[in-house]
């Protein structure tokens, strides 16, 4: 039995200039990194945060924002980062907020991080990569298929290895690269594109 795979879906946003972004999403920090999911146990949150506040011994400039929809973690998220005066500091708890207006958090971002146990098909690093912000992820479920060689992939249970991928990322030309593959990778996955892969996928399965 063949087995296609297929993006179900794509993205209309793009990158907007980044001081505007940063205006209008309050997304800051030297360097600024953005997390976008579900507070989850899959999305563990936890385990980034953790790798964030190593980040933090290195660039304690940095500044991590959280946008979420599902908030089952709320609480213990919420605690955790108030137990650590540097991360309270450091840390903002978004929320929801709307798809039209995502555009500006990814471009305000200059390192978007993601470290989900399973993904289905990483929309949100697509979102990303769009609108040019470099993508850390998970190398676990579809996200290295859908990354493409176009983000840093690290092991999302493991602190240090995700505290590495963001140091990875500050790097000028590893940011440079992955910035452009990111764009490249992102318009493979245009509307377009998708529907015709999946068009194709049936002709293939009569």
């Amino acid at each position: 039995m063949e087995v296609a795979d297929v993006m179900e879906a794509s993205t209309d946003l793009r990158a907007m200039p980044s001081r505007d972004a940063a205006s209008l999403s309050g997304v800051t920090g030297n360097p600024s990194i953005l997390w976008v999911g579900r507070l989850t146990p899959n999305k563990d949150p936890m385990t980034m945060i953790e790798g964030f506040s190593q980040f933090l011994d290195v660039y304690p400039n940095a500044a991590l924002s959280l946008v979420y929809s599902t908030d089952a973690m709320r609480a213990a998220v919420h605690e955790r980062i108030q137990r650590d005066p540097r991360l309270a500091a450091r840390v903002r708890m978004v929320g929801t907020v709307a798809a039209s207006q995502m555009a500006a958090y990814y471009s305000a971002a200059d390192i978007y991080v993601s470290d989900s146990h399973r993904e289905g098909s990483g929309y949100a690093a697509i979102e990303a990569m769009a609108c040019g912000a470099p993508v850390v992820t998970s190398r676990t479920g579809a996200a290295p298929e859908v990354a493409g060689g176009a983000a840093m992939l690290v092991d999302p249970f493991d602190v240090g290895d995700i505290e590495a991928g963001l140091e990875r990322a500050t790097i000028p030309e590893e940011r440079r690269q992955l910035r452009e593959l990111g764009f490249r990778r992102a318009r493979q996955f245009d509307w377009r594109t998708a529907a015709e892969a999946t068009i194709e996928a049936y002709r293939r399965a009569k």
